[in-house]
């Protein structure tokens, strides 16, 4: 999939939309299959922009309030659809980008800050409103806003 910049009559990525609105912007899953004709879904990069993506439904925010980490409602959702007979994941993951380590993890909160983005706290830790004041830098520079911290 490539990435698609948003504008004006798009979908915020981290808002949820309807299946119709990413079906029109030529989203489609990797197994051929419809979406469902109802509801809705948050478009989601794990890994940023460069990464497999996924649309995930309520049932990712119901596993995040047992467990605040992506990577484990990620996990949980995976498995179960794997347990449905769904295929697994198509799709390549990034192995070039290094994590930051803590300290830079902490100078870019507070340069999101010092630029006016609530990052929140500078603890190192990255957050909602730290992936927030990151998207928003993102898409103020017109770079993918997928609130992923690179080097």
């Amino acid at each position: 999939m490539s990435w698609i910049k948003p504008a004006a009559d798009r979908p915020d990525f981290h808002v949820p939309s309807a299946f119709a609105d990413w079906r029109v912007l030529g989203l489609r899953r990797t197994d051929g299959s419809s979406f469902p004709t109802e509801g809705q879904a948050i478009l989601f990069f794990p890994s940023g922009a460069r990464g497999p993506a996924f649309l995930v439904r309520d049932n990712f925010s119901v596993i995040l309030k047992y467990n605040f980490a992506t990577s484990y409602a990620l996990a949980v959702g995976l498995l179960a659809d794997r347990v449905k007979g769904a295929e697994g994941v198509k799709g390549a993951w990034p192995t070039e980008i290094t994590p930051l380590d803590e300290s830079s993890r902490i100078s870019l909160q507070s340069g999101l800050s010092a630029l006016g983005y609530d990052a929140g706290d500078a603890d190192g830790v990255f957050g909602r409103r730290t992936r927030g004041a990151l998207r928003e830098y993102q898409k103020a520079r017109g770079l993918p806003a997928d609130g992923f911290p690179t080097p």
